[in-house]
Protein backbone atom coordinates (compact mmCIF):
# COMPACT_ATOMS: atom_id res chain seq x y z
CA UNK A 1 0.00 0.00 0.00
CA UNK A 2 1.13 3.31 -0.64
CA UNK A 3 2.60 4.77 2.42
CA UNK A 4 1.12 7.99 2.18
CA UNK A 5 -2.67 6.40 1.95
CA UNK A 6 -1.53 4.30 4.64
CA UNK A 7 -0.63 7.32 7.00
CA UNK A 8 -4.36 9.19 6.20
CA UNK A 9 -5.90 5.97 6.77
CA UNK A 10 -3.82 5.60 10.12
CA UNK A 11 -4.82 9.33 11.21
CA UNK A 12 -8.92 8.85 9.74
CA UNK A 13 -9.24 5.43 12.09
CA UNK A 14 -7.70 7.35 15.10
CA UNK A 15 -10.19 10.38 14.76
CA UNK A 16 -12.47 8.20 14.68
CA UNK A 17 -11.55 6.21 17.68
CA UNK A 18 -11.20 9.44 19.33
CA UNK A 19 -14.67 10.64 18.78
CA UNK A 20 -16.36 7.18 19.69
CA UNK A 21 -14.21 8.00 22.97
CA UNK A 22 -15.36 10.63 23.86
CA UNK A 23 -19.29 10.61 22.86
CA UNK A 24 -19.64 6.81 24.40
CA UNK A 25 -21.61 7.26 27.16
CA UNK A 26 -20.33 4.50 29.02
CA UNK A 27 -16.91 5.58 28.91
CA UNK A 28 -18.00 9.06 30.42
CA UNK A 29 -17.90 7.44 34.06
CA UNK A 30 -13.99 7.96 34.08
CA UNK A 31 -13.96 11.54 32.59
CA UNK A 32 -12.21 14.47 34.64
CA UNK A 33 -13.28 16.87 32.28
CA UNK A 34 -16.80 17.66 33.68
CA UNK A 35 -17.88 19.28 30.30
CA UNK A 36 -21.24 17.98 29.05
CA UNK A 37 -20.38 20.01 25.80
CA UNK A 38 -18.03 17.18 25.06
CA UNK A 39 -19.75 14.32 25.48
CA UNK A 40 -23.11 15.22 24.15
CA UNK A 41 -24.22 13.96 20.63
CA UNK A 42 -27.26 14.21 18.58
CA UNK A 43 -26.97 10.52 17.94
CA UNK A 44 -27.45 9.82 21.96
CA UNK A 45 -28.73 12.96 23.68
CA UNK A 46 -30.27 14.89 20.78
CA UNK A 47 -32.30 12.15 19.40
CA UNK A 48 -32.41 8.78 21.50
CA UNK A 49 -33.03 9.51 25.14
CA UNK A 50 -35.09 12.39 24.25
CA UNK A 51 -37.47 10.52 22.17
CA UNK A 52 -37.34 7.40 24.39
CA UNK A 53 -37.33 9.16 27.15
CA UNK A 54 -39.42 7.16 30.74
CA UNK A 55 -39.90 10.52 31.68
CA UNK A 56 -41.87 11.62 28.39
CA UNK A 57 -45.21 10.49 29.65
CA UNK A 58 -45.26 12.86 32.16
CA UNK A 59 -44.90 15.69 29.45
CA UNK A 60 -47.99 15.50 27.88
CA UNK A 61 -47.23 18.70 25.56
CA UNK A 62 -43.83 17.26 24.63
CA UNK A 63 -45.73 13.68 23.95
CA UNK A 64 -47.92 15.42 21.50
CA UNK A 65 -45.40 17.36 19.84
CA UNK A 66 -42.82 14.71 19.24
CA UNK A 67 -45.17 11.47 18.95
CA UNK A 68 -47.77 10.82 16.39
CA UNK A 69 -48.01 7.35 18.16
CA UNK A 70 -47.81 7.34 21.39
CA UNK A 71 -49.21 3.86 22.26
CA UNK A 72 -46.16 2.62 20.65
CA UNK A 73 -43.96 4.65 23.68
CA UNK A 74 -46.01 3.51 25.96
CA UNK A 75 -45.81 0.37 24.98
CA UNK A 76 -41.92 0.48 24.53
CA UNK A 77 -41.65 1.35 28.37
CA UNK A 78 -44.14 -1.14 29.85
CA UNK A 79 -41.06 -3.54 28.94
CA UNK A 80 -42.10 -4.68 25.45
CA UNK A 81 -39.64 -4.70 22.98
CA UNK A 82 -41.30 -3.12 20.22
CA UNK A 83 -39.21 -0.70 17.87
CA UNK A 84 -41.33 2.94 16.79
CA UNK A 85 -40.78 4.09 13.47
CA UNK A 86 -39.86 7.38 12.54
CA UNK A 87 -42.04 9.67 10.69
CA UNK A 88 -44.99 6.60 11.42
CA UNK A 89 -44.93 7.00 15.01
CA UNK A 90 -42.79 9.93 15.94
CA UNK A 91 -41.27 13.57 14.72
CA UNK A 92 -38.04 12.90 12.86
CA UNK A 93 -36.01 15.61 12.09
CA UNK A 94 -33.65 14.13 9.66
CA UNK A 95 -34.30 13.27 5.70
CA UNK A 96 -34.98 9.52 4.68
CA UNK A 97 -31.73 8.09 4.40
CA UNK A 98 -30.79 8.97 7.79
CA UNK A 99 -34.25 8.17 8.80
CA UNK A 100 -33.72 4.63 7.24
CA UNK A 101 -30.82 4.19 9.01
CA UNK A 102 -31.74 5.02 11.89
CA UNK A 103 -34.81 2.77 12.03
CA UNK A 104 -32.68 0.03 11.13
CA UNK A 105 -30.13 0.67 14.09
CA UNK A 106 -32.72 1.47 16.89
CA UNK A 107 -34.68 -2.22 16.18
CA UNK A 108 -31.77 -4.05 16.10
CA UNK A 109 -30.59 -1.89 19.40
CA UNK A 110 -33.70 -2.28 21.24
CA UNK A 111 -34.17 -5.77 20.33
CA UNK A 112 -30.41 -6.71 22.22
CA UNK A 113 -31.53 -4.29 24.69
CA UNK A 114 -34.90 -5.67 25.61
CA UNK A 115 -34.34 -8.97 24.64
CA UNK A 116 -38.09 -11.02 24.61
CA UNK A 117 -39.05 -8.14 27.41
CA UNK A 118 -38.63 -6.44 30.49
CA UNK A 119 -39.83 -5.49 33.55
CA UNK A 120 -41.27 -1.70 34.32
CA UNK A 121 -38.71 -1.51 36.80
CA UNK A 122 -35.84 -2.16 34.29
CA UNK A 123 -37.23 0.06 31.67
CA UNK A 124 -34.62 2.88 32.33
CA UNK A 125 -31.75 0.94 32.23
CA UNK A 126 -33.15 -0.90 29.40
CA UNK A 127 -33.27 2.56 27.43
CA UNK A 128 -29.96 3.44 28.29
CA UNK A 129 -28.54 -0.21 27.06
CA UNK A 130 -29.99 0.34 23.67
CA UNK A 131 -28.85 3.90 23.48
CA UNK A 132 -25.19 2.57 24.04
CA UNK A 133 -25.63 -0.02 21.56
CA UNK A 134 -27.54 2.40 18.70
CA UNK A 135 -24.52 4.74 19.12
CA UNK A 136 -22.15 1.95 18.97
CA UNK A 137 -23.56 1.01 15.63
CA UNK A 138 -24.06 4.39 14.02
CA UNK A 139 -20.58 5.76 15.14
CA UNK A 140 -18.76 2.43 13.37
CA UNK A 141 -20.80 3.41 10.28
CA UNK A 142 -19.78 6.72 10.69
CA UNK A 143 -16.62 6.21 10.59
CA UNK A 144 -16.16 3.96 7.93
CA UNK A 145 -17.34 6.76 5.56
CA UNK A 146 -14.72 9.11 7.40
CA UNK A 147 -12.61 6.13 6.49
CA UNK A 148 -13.32 5.82 2.95
CA UNK A 149 -13.57 10.24 2.76
CA UNK A 150 -10.49 10.14 3.57
CA UNK A 151 -8.95 7.64 0.79
CA UNK A 152 -10.86 9.60 -1.53
CA UNK A 153 -10.22 12.85 -0.44
CA UNK A 154 -5.93 11.62 -0.54
CA UNK A 155 -6.78 10.47 -4.50
CA UNK A 156 -7.88 13.49 -5.72
CA UNK A 157 -5.18 16.08 -3.78
CA UNK A 158 -2.55 13.38 -5.71
CA UNK A 159 -4.68 14.25 -8.81
CA UNK A 160 -4.84 18.12 -8.08
CA UNK A 161 -1.07 18.23 -7.21
CA UNK A 162 -2.13 19.26 -3.77
CA UNK A 163 -0.17 18.35 -0.93
CA UNK A 164 -1.41 14.76 0.29
CA UNK A 165 -1.15 15.87 3.88
CA UNK A 166 -4.06 18.08 3.66
CA UNK A 167 -6.20 14.47 3.98
CA UNK A 168 -4.32 13.71 7.50
CA UNK A 169 -4.95 17.81 8.40
CA UNK A 170 -8.96 16.52 8.17
CA UNK A 171 -8.19 13.74 10.70
CA UNK A 172 -6.33 15.94 13.30
CA UNK A 173 -8.83 19.20 13.17
CA UNK A 174 -10.67 19.65 16.22
CA UNK A 175 -13.76 19.44 14.29
CA UNK A 176 -13.46 16.51 12.72
CA UNK A 177 -13.14 14.95 16.08
CA UNK A 178 -15.46 16.30 18.10
CA UNK A 179 -17.99 16.03 15.71
CA UNK A 180 -17.46 12.62 13.89
CA UNK A 181 -19.19 10.29 16.12
CA UNK A 182 -22.21 13.56 16.60
CA UNK A 183 -24.44 13.60 13.40
CA UNK A 184 -24.96 12.39 10.01
CA UNK A 185 -22.58 14.98 8.76
CA UNK A 186 -19.94 12.47 7.60
CA UNK A 187 -22.08 10.37 5.27
CA UNK A 188 -22.84 14.06 3.35
CA UNK A 189 -19.11 14.58 3.07
CA UNK A 190 -18.11 11.19 1.92
CA UNK A 191 -21.31 11.67 -0.76
CA UNK A 192 -20.38 14.88 -1.60
CA UNK A 193 -16.65 14.11 -2.57
CA UNK A 194 -17.56 11.57 -4.91
CA UNK A 195 -20.11 13.68 -6.53
CA UNK A 196 -17.06 16.01 -7.09
CA UNK A 197 -15.05 13.55 -8.06
CA UNK A 198 -17.20 11.75 -10.60
CA UNK A 199 -18.67 15.29 -11.67
CA UNK A 200 -15.08 16.04 -12.56
CA UNK A 201 -14.34 12.62 -14.44
CA UNK A 202 -18.00 13.47 -16.76
CA UNK A 203 -19.50 10.55 -14.93
CA UNK A 204 -22.63 12.54 -14.79
CA UNK A 205 -25.00 9.38 -14.08
CA UNK A 206 -22.91 8.83 -10.90
CA UNK A 207 -22.53 12.47 -9.58
CA UNK A 208 -26.13 12.77 -10.12
CA UNK A 209 -26.86 9.64 -7.63
CA UNK A 210 -24.19 10.85 -4.67
CA UNK A 211 -25.57 14.36 -4.61
CA UNK A 212 -29.41 13.23 -4.25
CA UNK A 213 -27.98 10.91 -1.88
CA UNK A 214 -26.21 13.72 0.18
CA UNK A 215 -29.56 15.51 -0.60
CA UNK A 216 -31.53 12.68 1.31
CA UNK A 217 -29.21 12.47 4.24
CA UNK A 218 -28.96 16.30 4.50
CA UNK A 219 -30.76 18.69 2.62
CA UNK A 220 -27.63 21.03 2.60
CA UNK A 221 -26.64 19.25 -0.45
CA UNK A 222 -29.04 21.07 -2.46
CA UNK A 223 -26.31 23.21 -3.35
CA UNK A 224 -24.29 21.00 -4.77
CA UNK A 225 -27.23 20.13 -6.86
CA UNK A 226 -27.58 24.01 -8.24
CA UNK A 227 -24.43 24.45 -8.95
CA UNK A 228 -23.88 21.13 -11.21
CA UNK A 229 -27.49 21.38 -12.72
CA UNK A 230 -26.87 25.36 -13.55
CA UNK A 231 -23.21 24.12 -14.82
CA UNK A 232 -24.81 21.33 -17.01
CA UNK A 233 -27.80 23.78 -18.63
CA UNK A 234 -24.83 26.21 -19.57
CA UNK A 235 -22.65 23.70 -21.37
CA UNK A 236 -26.44 21.99 -22.48
CA UNK A 237 -26.48 25.78 -24.44
CA UNK A 238 -23.08 26.12 -25.22
CA UNK A 239 -22.61 22.74 -26.99
CA UNK A 240 -26.03 21.43 -28.18
CA UNK A 241 -26.13 18.73 -26.55
CA UNK A 242 -28.58 17.39 -23.49
CA UNK A 243 -26.75 14.48 -22.85
CA UNK A 244 -24.64 15.27 -19.97
CA UNK A 245 -27.48 16.69 -18.29
CA UNK A 246 -29.88 14.03 -18.90
CA UNK A 247 -27.87 11.45 -16.95
CA UNK A 248 -27.21 13.87 -14.18
CA UNK A 249 -30.75 14.50 -13.58
CA UNK A 250 -31.24 10.72 -13.73
CA UNK A 251 -29.11 9.99 -11.05
CA UNK A 252 -30.33 13.02 -9.15
CA UNK A 253 -33.90 11.75 -8.77
CA UNK A 254 -32.73 8.45 -8.70
CA UNK A 255 -31.07 9.36 -5.54
CA UNK A 256 -33.06 12.11 -3.87
CA UNK A 257 -36.31 11.50 -5.32
CA UNK A 258 -37.11 7.94 -4.86
CA UNK A 259 -36.42 8.24 -0.80
CA UNK A 260 -38.87 11.31 -0.84
CA UNK A 261 -41.41 10.25 -2.51
CA UNK A 262 -41.39 6.69 -0.72
CA UNK A 263 -41.21 8.36 2.60
CA UNK A 264 -44.31 10.69 1.52
CA UNK A 265 -46.41 7.83 0.05
CA UNK A 266 -45.61 6.04 3.64
CA UNK A 267 -45.90 8.51 6.32
CA UNK A 268 -47.25 12.37 5.02
CA UNK A 269 -47.88 13.21 8.44
CA UNK A 270 -43.85 12.95 9.21
CA UNK A 271 -42.62 14.31 6.05
CA UNK A 272 -44.53 17.64 6.80
CA UNK A 273 -43.60 17.31 9.90
CA UNK A 274 -39.84 17.13 9.12
CA UNK A 275 -40.07 20.27 6.84
CA UNK A 276 -42.19 22.30 9.16
CA UNK A 277 -39.70 21.46 12.05
CA UNK A 278 -37.01 23.03 10.26
CA UNK A 279 -38.67 26.20 8.77
CA UNK A 280 -39.56 27.17 12.37
CA UNK A 281 -35.96 26.58 13.72
CA UNK A 282 -34.45 29.79 15.57
CA UNK A 283 -31.18 31.53 14.90
CA UNK A 284 -28.89 28.34 15.60
CA UNK A 285 -25.36 30.28 15.63
CA UNK A 286 -25.97 32.09 12.65
CA UNK A 287 -24.21 35.14 10.69
CA UNK A 288 -27.09 37.49 10.96
CA UNK A 289 -27.79 37.08 14.84
CA UNK A 290 -25.51 40.82 15.26
CA UNK A 291 -28.05 42.44 13.16
CA UNK A 292 -31.37 41.11 13.94
CA UNK A 293 -30.38 40.88 17.62
CA UNK A 294 -33.21 38.52 18.57
CA UNK A 295 -33.02 34.36 17.88
CA UNK A 296 -36.10 34.59 17.48
CA UNK A 297 -36.90 37.19 15.23
CA UNK A 298 -39.85 37.06 12.45
CA UNK A 299 -37.30 38.78 9.66
CA UNK A 300 -35.03 35.75 9.89
CA UNK A 301 -36.32 33.14 7.48
CA UNK A 302 -36.54 36.32 4.93
CA UNK A 303 -33.23 37.59 5.06
CA UNK A 304 -31.75 34.39 4.95
CA UNK A 305 -33.56 33.55 1.94
CA UNK A 306 -32.51 36.53 0.17
CA UNK A 307 -28.72 36.71 1.55
CA UNK A 308 -28.74 32.72 0.55
CA UNK A 309 -30.18 33.20 -3.09
CA UNK A 310 -28.07 36.33 -3.41
CA UNK A 311 -24.84 34.17 -2.46
CA UNK A 312 -25.87 31.71 -4.84
CA UNK A 313 -25.55 33.41 -7.84
CA UNK A 314 -22.43 35.11 -7.23
CA UNK A 315 -21.25 31.11 -6.79
CA UNK A 316 -22.56 30.05 -10.15
CA UNK A 317 -20.81 32.74 -12.71
CA UNK A 318 -17.15 30.43 -12.29
CA UNK A 319 -17.03 27.24 -14.90
CA UNK A 320 -17.08 24.02 -12.98
CA UNK A 321 -14.78 22.81 -15.79
CA UNK A 322 -11.23 20.16 -14.27
CA UNK A 323 -11.65 19.01 -10.81
CA UNK A 324 -9.85 22.14 -9.86
CA UNK A 325 -12.79 24.41 -10.49
CA UNK A 326 -15.74 21.71 -9.27
CA UNK A 327 -13.81 21.57 -6.37
CA UNK A 328 -13.87 25.34 -5.85
CA UNK A 329 -17.98 26.29 -6.84
CA UNK A 330 -18.85 23.11 -4.65
CA UNK A 331 -16.92 24.31 -1.84
CA UNK A 332 -18.22 27.88 -2.42
CA UNK A 333 -22.17 26.60 -2.94
CA UNK A 334 -21.59 24.15 0.17
CA UNK A 335 -20.11 27.56 2.27
CA UNK A 336 -23.33 29.26 0.62
CA UNK A 337 -26.06 26.58 2.56
CA UNK A 338 -24.51 26.59 5.45
CA UNK A 339 -22.64 30.37 6.28
CA UNK A 340 -25.62 31.86 5.19
CA UNK A 341 -28.42 29.38 6.27
CA UNK A 342 -30.52 30.47 9.25
CA UNK A 343 -28.90 27.62 11.02
CA UNK A 344 -25.68 26.62 11.04
CA UNK A 345 -24.95 24.15 13.75
CA UNK A 346 -21.80 23.46 14.43
CA UNK A 347 -21.28 19.69 13.19
CA UNK A 348 -22.12 21.10 9.64
CA UNK A 349 -18.43 22.26 9.65
CA UNK A 350 -17.74 18.74 8.59
CA UNK A 351 -19.26 18.91 5.25
CA UNK A 352 -17.13 21.81 4.43
CA UNK A 353 -13.71 20.89 5.55
CA UNK A 354 -13.25 18.26 2.82
CA UNK A 355 -13.91 20.27 0.09
CA UNK A 356 -11.88 22.90 1.99
CA UNK A 357 -8.72 20.59 1.79
CA UNK A 358 -9.32 20.36 -2.34
CA UNK A 359 -10.18 24.05 -2.84
CA UNK A 360 -8.50 26.46 -0.36
CA UNK A 361 -4.89 27.90 -1.01
CA UNK A 362 -2.77 27.80 1.58
CA UNK A 363 -3.27 30.93 2.98
CA UNK A 364 -6.70 30.19 3.13
CA UNK A 365 -6.58 26.89 4.21
CA UNK A 366 -5.03 28.54 7.49
CA UNK A 367 -7.68 30.90 8.13
CA UNK A 368 -10.17 27.88 7.53
CA UNK A 369 -8.42 25.62 10.29
CA UNK A 370 -8.51 29.01 12.70
CA UNK A 371 -12.41 28.69 12.03
CA UNK A 372 -12.88 25.25 12.68
CA UNK A 373 -10.78 25.37 16.37
CA UNK A 374 -13.49 28.36 16.82
CA UNK A 375 -15.89 25.89 15.46
CA UNK A 376 -15.47 22.86 17.99
CA UNK A 377 -15.26 26.03 21.19
CA UNK A 378 -18.62 26.04 20.25
CA UNK A 379 -19.95 22.84 21.87
CA UNK A 380 -17.25 23.19 24.48
CA UNK A 381 -18.33 26.21 25.71
CA UNK A 382 -22.05 25.56 25.11
CA UNK A 383 -23.05 24.03 28.44
CA UNK A 384 -20.35 26.37 30.42
CA UNK A 385 -22.46 29.47 29.48
CA UNK A 386 -23.39 30.54 32.88
CA UNK A 387 -19.39 29.70 34.34
CA UNK A 388 -18.25 32.08 31.49
CA UNK A 389 -20.55 34.72 31.84
CA UNK A 390 -19.36 34.27 35.96
CA UNK A 391 -16.01 35.11 34.77
CA UNK A 392 -16.62 37.95 32.15
CA UNK A 393 -19.84 39.56 34.67
CA UNK A 394 -16.98 42.29 36.06
CA UNK A 395 -15.55 43.11 32.90
CA UNK A 396 -18.72 43.00 30.42
CA UNK A 397 -21.35 45.94 31.13
CA UNK A 398 -25.06 44.45 31.14
CA UNK A 399 -23.66 40.93 31.03
CA UNK A 400 -26.57 39.25 33.18
CA UNK A 401 -26.06 35.42 35.04
CA UNK A 402 -28.08 33.20 33.16
CA UNK A 403 -27.99 30.39 30.90
CA UNK A 404 -28.66 31.87 27.67
CA UNK A 405 -25.90 30.43 24.98
CA UNK A 406 -28.22 31.25 22.26
CA UNK A 407 -28.75 35.01 22.95
CA UNK A 408 -26.33 37.47 21.76
CA UNK A 409 -24.98 38.40 25.19
CA UNK A 410 -23.34 34.74 25.49
CA UNK A 411 -19.52 34.01 24.65
CA UNK A 412 -20.97 31.17 22.96
CA UNK A 413 -22.55 33.56 20.19
CA UNK A 414 -19.33 35.31 20.67
CA UNK A 415 -17.33 32.56 19.67
CA UNK A 416 -19.74 31.21 16.71
CA UNK A 417 -19.57 34.85 15.36
CA UNK A 418 -15.94 34.73 15.44
CA UNK A 419 -16.20 31.26 13.36
CA UNK A 420 -18.87 33.02 11.07
CA UNK A 421 -16.57 35.95 10.29
CA UNK A 422 -13.74 34.05 9.70
CA UNK A 423 -15.23 31.78 7.11
CA UNK A 424 -16.83 35.11 5.51
CA UNK A 425 -13.42 35.86 4.66
CA UNK A 426 -11.94 32.74 3.55
CA UNK A 427 -15.53 32.47 1.25
CA UNK A 428 -14.88 36.02 -0.31
CA UNK A 429 -11.49 35.04 -1.03
CA UNK A 430 -12.24 31.91 -2.79
CA UNK A 431 -14.83 33.76 -4.62
CA UNK A 432 -12.56 36.23 -5.85
CA UNK A 433 -9.27 33.40 -6.97
CA UNK A 434 -12.01 31.30 -8.84
CA UNK A 435 -13.57 34.38 -10.77
CA UNK A 436 -9.89 34.20 -12.19
CA UNK A 437 -9.02 30.63 -12.18
CA UNK A 438 -12.46 29.16 -13.42
CA UNK A 439 -13.69 31.49 -16.34
CA UNK A 440 -15.79 30.45 -19.08
CA UNK A 441 -13.85 31.65 -21.74
CA UNK A 442 -10.69 29.92 -20.84
CA UNK A 443 -12.24 26.49 -22.43
CA UNK A 444 -12.68 27.26 -26.10
CA UNK A 445 -14.97 24.40 -26.74
CA UNK A 446 -17.12 25.96 -24.92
Amino acid sequence: MDRGLALVLLAAVLCSAASIAIHYPPLRIGYKLNDFGIQYSDIVNGIFLDRFSPQLPLNPSKLQTEWFNPSKLLSLLSGEPVCPAPYIDYLFEYPPLVGGLWFATTCLSIELAFGKGVQPLEVSNAIRRAADINFLIQSSILSACFVALSAVLYKLLRRLGRDWRRAVLLSVLPSSVMYLAYNWDAIVALLAVLAISSFASERYLRSGLCVGLAIATKILGYALAIAMLYELVQRAFKEGSLDSLKRFCIGLAAGCGVPFLALAAAAPQGLFAMFSHAASWYCENCIYLPFIRSPTSPALHIVALSVTAVAMLAVLAPSMRGLECVSRVSFLAMCVAILFSYIFAPQMWLELSPLAMLALSSRELKLFVAGDVLNAGIMLAFFKDVDLRALLLPYVPGMSLRFDPWSLSSPVQWIAMARNVVLLFVWASCLASTYSRCRWERYPNT
